[in-house]
Order: structure tokens, then sequence, then C-alpha cells
């Protein structure tokens, strides 16, 4: 089944989802709060994580609802995708929301990057590096109109060997296909806690490789005690979409829509009901 959504996210909620031309979801979740909006902000068997950040905006609005934002790219380099550090290389951070130009920046020194004339409400904020060794990282945030705040934005990127690492540890391995999407599906409950026994299925998705932590590794479906599944190597013709069957009801799965784009990580906080 489809659920009706209001704020579109990457992120949290029962998740609704519809054809978008651009590869982008245009609507899913229903969570703000940063533990919904960032890689490995949840907890884990091994402990806190170490990806964070607050959804915030410098400067006040412009004409049309517009902000500036300011931050930093990071990149993940562990196979639980909880490990950050600065990336400092060449990446092209940009702003996208349903139906907008995306405001975009080349980062300058120590990765910082600011981006002017981002409109306000939700989209999805990628860095885009110039190294073939990191691939790009998606996610969601949530602008506002908050002024002379210090809640400083991450977008990330991933290296590209903690992907191929996964996949040739794999019962059955197998390599990274650069040219296909990616997306990091992470199920949490309404406390924020990894949610075990979530099971996904794809729907349309060709050459897929989907994987459920096991334990400290990946395997087979469903999540176990990290919570999260893995959906790698897929591309689509039209809209890319995974079926979710929840622990606490089994009989009423979800369809959730994944962002269709070459050469792209995806990471997604999916709150449990």
């Amino acid at each position: 089944m489809r659920l009706a959504s209001t704020l579109f996210a990457l992120a949290c909620g029962l998740l609704a989802c519809s054809d978008s031309s651009d590869g982008d979801p245009p609507g899913i979740g229903d969570c703000t709060g940063a533990s919904c909006l960032d890689p490995g902000t949840s907890s884990s068997a091994g402990g806190s994580s170490g990806a964070s950040g607050q959804a915030g905006a410098s400067g006040q609005a412009g004409q049309g609802g517009e902000v500036s934002i300011r931050g930093t790219v990071q990149q993940i380099t562990d196979t639980a995708f909880t490990q950050k550090a600065l990336f400092i290389e060449g990446a092209t951070v940009s702003a996208k929301q349903a139906g907008l130009d995306p405001a975009t920046f080349t980062t300058l020194q120590e990765g910082a990057f600011t981006l002017d004339h981002v409109f306000v409400g939700e989209g999805w904020l990628r860095a885009r590096a110039s190294n073939d060794g990191v691939l790009t990282l998606g996610g969601y945030r949530v602008i506002t109109t908050r002024a002379g705040t210090n809640d400083d934005f991450e977008a990330y990127v991933v290296d590209r060997q903690v992907m191929v690492s996964i996949l040739a540890a794999l019962p059955a391995p197998t390599v990274l296909t650069d040219s296909a999407a990616h997306a990091v599906l992470d199920f949490v409950d309404a406390q924020g806690a990894p949610v075990p026994g979530v099971r996904v299925a794809v729907n349309n998705l060709t050459g897929a490789v989907v994987v459920g932590d096991n334990g400290p590794d990946y395997g087979d479906n469903p999540t176990s005690v990290r919570g999260k599944i893995l959906v790698l190597n897929f591309t689509a013709t039209s809209s890319a979409e995974v079926v979710c069957t929840f622990p606490a009801d089994p009989t009423r799965p979800v369809t959730l829509a994944l962002p269709n784009e070459a050469s792209t990580v995806t990471f997604m906080t999916v709150r449990v009901p």
C-alpha cells in the first residue's frame, strides 16, 4: 500500500512516493529531527554514531523564500556508515527541491561550502566529488528561515572502497556497478533505535543486490541489530521502488520510492510504525 505524507523527505514516517522525472521522489516521510536526516545518527550495537548534523540556515529569507546555507563536505569511511572525515578534495554541492533548479557551489579549501538562493522547504542535498574513488551520497534536508544560527549543514560523499568491500564480503560476492544507483535504508523506531526484522523486496529494479545487516556484516534479508538494508547496483526504466515489510504488521507492506541516479548512494532513514 501507499501511505499519504505531509512532507517530502529523506527519512522517517510511513512513506508515500510517486513517479519523478528527475529521479527524486517528490514526497516521502514526515520527520524533521536531526536523527532522521543524517547518515549514521541512529544508535547501533557498537554505540552512537559518528555522522551527525543539524538542519538549519543562516541569513535572512530573501524574495521568494530564499536563504543562504553553509557547511562542510564529509566523507563516510566505514561499512556501517557511522564514521566520517572532512573531505578536503574538490566537490560540487547542490541543493535540489522538486520542480526547481538546484543551487550549486564548488567547495573551497577544507571542504567548506556556502549555497546562496536556496529555497526554503524540503529537498535533497548532494555533494558530487571530482575524484572517481568517491561516490555521491544524497541526503535530505529541511531548509528553514532561522537566521543567525550556527547549525551548519553537512553534505556527504562515500568512499568507493566502502561499497566495494561490502559487495566483496557477501555470501555471493559481486562487484560494484559504478553507473548504477545505490541506497542505504536505515530502519529505526520512534526513539531512533534500529529495528530488526524488516524485509525489503525489489519491485522493478534491474540488477539490484539487496542485503540486510547480519550482525557486523551484511547478508540476506531481514534487518538485524543495526537495522540496515542496502539496495545496490540497481537501475530502473521508470520509478525505482522497493516494498518494505515491517515485523509489527507483515500483512501491510509499504512501497518506498528510491532516487534513481547513477553513481549516487542515497541514505534514507525510515521510521518504522
